[in-house]
């Protein structure tokens, strides 16, 4: 398993990395270039989002389709992501996470569109499309001078997108949505490793016998031994203890088991190095939090996809508003807090962007490279523009023309990465500046996010907790749509109750399994889904450019487009 791990992890690594930042950032230049920078027609796009369409062919508004596509593209990645993409790259990766989202724009507008353009129907009048259909319907290249079919690159492109919603749509975020509870109502013991001489509390000493900071744990130096013992009274009844630690050579943090002692029940031991400086208690077993939390979270899930689409997207279209406003308020809020470090937090972002920059209590800018590397990679994973993810629900909408429904649905793009996430930066990098004792250097992403929701008084810690439990939701309402359709794609109706089912078994036992290899091969599939769609994008952009001149650039919005959607077997 260790091999597998390590595997999956450089091939992880690999993808998303240079090649992967290349592809999809050069075909996002690529798409506004040919597409005459369609992201100026933002606010006519949104203005028809809102626009209902009742008389076209279509299973769903134009609004419910965006809200669904929001719901799995808006997710724990736009308050954790931000921060570490902060943490990692400096302020700098907040512009060059915005100029992602702004160029990802035309790429989520050309995908969207020959989804709805090459969109199929079954015999009931369901509507279905993607990247699969556009592939199967779209591209017939020349060989040996017969046209030759790409079927087989659309199932590919199904099974990567199967395969990615049991992971990052599924398994990772009902993970997720126990972590946050249980954290939150099971707090992890979090301490520097310095040993008060029990008879003098001013006191550090480094030998004999102590208690640091909190009178549940205690140390035991023994001159005889290399390593040292940490004990814990386990007052907080946990399954399994488990204590972490830093040394002061890493920042990395290695757990280690606890032993319970033989003479004194409900007292835990573990050994740890002579150069450890941080230790965090916290439990490893399984908590009734978390058992709770995954049996709800299920039970709501199941609740709506049995629904279908038009369930799917109706809760979709109530969740997604509020949960974007609740956020983007509590952004907001703290802003006005940071009010007198706001014009500074902007320039230190733009600058920050082209060259080093100091940040709050230690953090330096590494330069453009690194900068541009963390802020691109966020970008691109947070609004899967390219990915072909959300163009599966954009078939299923209401619209009278292609262009009509690309538009509703390259305005995803702009709330997710261009809205949500820049307020996430400004957020994050305004609390550094105001607030330099936070550890810039030391703390990962996600506490970066927590530390600055933690400025606004009583509400603030519980509205980000809301704000990830609700995300995560979310996301897995759209990501099981979109795997349901790929399924549907690759095995006919008949597939699709047997898939819910799965859906609901991985909602079940996530919560309470580790998940870190789900997570990773989650990433290897996000990719490999890419890649077809990209093709796709590339191989129909002269359709792209056509549909775009005829419709957007002649004025022709409101025209219907007459060509008959195929009927399938399905």
């Amino acid at each position: 398993m260790d091999l597998i791990t390590e595997i999956a992890n450089h091939l992880d690594e690999f993808l998303w990395g240079v090649p992967m930042i290349v592809i999809l950032l050069g075909t996002h230049i690529y798409m506004t270039v040919r597409t005459r920078f369609m992201q100026r027609k933002t606010f006519k796009a949104i203005r028809l989002s809102v626009t209902k369409d009742p008389d076209s062919d279509g299973d769903i508004s134009p609004f419910q389709s965006l809200t669904t596509a929001l719901a799995s593209t808006i997710g724990t990645g736009n308050i954790v992501g931000v921060g570490t993409a902060v943490a990692l790259g400096g302020a700098g990766a907040v512009f060059w996470c915005w100029l992602t989202g702004v160029f990802g724009i035309a790429t989520k507008y050309a995908e969207s569109l020959i989804a709805v353009k090459y969109r199929v129907k079954t015999k009931d009048g369901k509507m279905l499309g993607g990247a699969m259909y556009a592939i199967e319907r779209g591209i017939h290249p020349k060989i040996g001078g017969k046209k030759r079919s790409m079927k087989w690159l659309a199932v590919l492109f199904a099974v990567f997108a199967v395969l990615a919603s049991f992971g990052i749509g599924v398994g990772v975020q009902t993970n997720a949505i126990s972590n946050i509870l249980d954290s939150a109502f099971n707090k992890s013991l979090v301490c520097d490793l310095g040993f008060i001489n029990s008879s003098k509390d001013t006191d550090i000493t480094f030998d004999g016998y102590g208690k640091i900071y909190d009178e549940n744990m205690w140390t035991d130096f023994s001159a005889q031994s290399d390593d040292d013992y940490i004990y814990i009274n386990n007052s907080n009844n946990w399954k399994s203890p488990c204590v972490y630690y830093t040394t002061n050579e890493s920042d990395e943090w290695v757990g280690v088991g606890m032993t319970e002692l033989d003479d004194q029940p409900n007292v835990f031991r573990a050994s740890v190095p002579d150069n450890a400086d941080k230790i965090m208690f916290t439990d490893k077993g399984i908590s009734l939090v978390s058992l709770i939390a995954g049996l709800v979270t299920t039970f709501c899930i199941a609740l709506v996809i049995f629904g279908g689409i038009k369930t799917i997207s109706r809760v979709c279209e109530m969740l997604v508003p509020f949960m974007a406003i609740m956020y983007v308020v509590g952004c907001i809020i703290i802003l006005i807090i940071n009010g007198d470090v706001l014009w500074q937090t902007i320039t230190t972002i733009v600058t920050s962007a082209f060259s080093p920059r100091a940040l709050g209590g230690g953090m330096t800018g590494a330069g453009i490279m690194l900068a541009a590397r963390y802020g691109v990679a966020r970008g691109l994973f947070s609004n899967e523009s390219g990915m072909g993810s959300a163009p599966i629900v954009a078939s299923a909408a209401q619209t009278r023309n292609p262009v009509r429904q690309a538009l509703v649905s390259a305005t995803g793009t702009f709330w997710d990465t261009v809205v949500v996430c820049l307020m996430t930066g400004l957020v994050v990098v305004s609390s550094c500046i105001k607030n330099p004792d936070i550890d810039t250097v030391n703390i990962e992403g996600g506490r970066l996010t927590s530390a600055a929701f933690a400025q606004i008084p009583i509400i603030g810690t519980p509205v980000l907790v809301v704000g990830i439990v609700l995300f995560a939701y979310s996301t897995i309402l759209g990501w099981s749509y979109y795997g349901e359709r790929c399924i549907e794609y690759l095995f006919g109706k008949k597939g699709t109750v047997p898939y819910k089912i799965l859906i609901v078994v991985i909602l079940a036992i996530a919560p309470v399994v580790s998940i870190d290899l789900v997570w990773t091969m989650s990433n290897i599939f996000n990719a490999l889904m890419a890649l077809p769609n990209i093709f796709a994008i590339i191989a129909l952009t002269p359709v792209i450019v056509k549909e775009t001149d005829y419709y957007l650039y002649g004025n022709r919005l409101d025209e219907r487009d007459t060509t008959p959607i195929p009927t399938v077997n399905k």
